[in-house]
C-alpha cells in the first residue's frame, strides 16, 4: 500500500468516455470495466452515471469519469486528475487550508473506495486526497487472546 503523500489514484475526467476508453485500450492495452456509479457491482443502465476502471495486469490502475454526469462540470476541460494517499483526509484538508490552500470539496466517503476530498494548493493547482477503504481491511489483525482454561 502506498504511503502518505504518494500518488494513490489517477482519474481521467472527460466529456467523451467512450472515445477515451477506445483510445487508451488501443494505445496502452488497458482493459476497461464500466459499472454503475450507484452500484459498482453491476453495469450501468441507459442514461445512468457510470464509472470506468482501467485495469492493468488484472489490477485497477486508473479511473475514467464522464464530466457530463456531474452537475456544473459541463464547462470543465478534459483532464487527468491525481489523488494523493494521506493518512487522515480530514486532518490533511485542514492543514492545506491553514497553509494557504483551499478545500474545494470537503471530505466525504465513497463506500468500498475510501474517504476523499478535493483541494487546491497555494497557487490553485487542484488535486485530491484519499485514504483507501481497503487499508483497514488489509492491515494485519491482532489475534484475540486465548481463553485460559479453568482449573478443575
Amino acid at each position: 500500500m502506498s504511503g502518505h503523500g504518494t500518488v494513490w489514484w489517477n482519474e481521467l475526467n472527460t466529456h467523451h468516455p467512450e472515445k477515451a476508453v477506445k483510445f487508451y485500450t488501443e494505445i496502452f492495452g488497458w482493459k476497461a470495466h464500466t459499472a454503475s456509479m450507484a452500484d459498482m457491482s453491476r453495469p450501468p443502465k441507459p442514461g445512468e452515471p457510470a464509472y470506468t476502471t482501467f485495469m492493468r495486469d488484472g489490477q485497477p490502475a486508473f479511473g475514467c469519469i464522464n464530466l457530463n454526469t456531474i452537475p456544473g462540470m459541463d464547462h470543465v476541460p478534459e483532464h487527468w486528475f491525481t489523488y494523493f494517499h494521506v493518512d487522515d483526509v480530514d486532518k490533511t484538508a485542514k492543514a492545506i487550508a491553514s497553509a494557504g490552500g483551499k478545500v474545494v470539496r470537503p471530505p466525504w466517503d465513497i463506500p468500498g473506495v475510501g474517504r476523499i476530498a478535493i483541494v487546491s494548493d497555494v497557487n490553485g493547482g487542484m488535486f485530491g486526497l484519499g485514504k483507501p477503504a481497503m487499508m483497514a481491511a488489509s492491515e494485519p489483525k491482532k489475534a484475540a487472546p486465548k481463553a485460559k482454561k479453568a482449573k478443575a
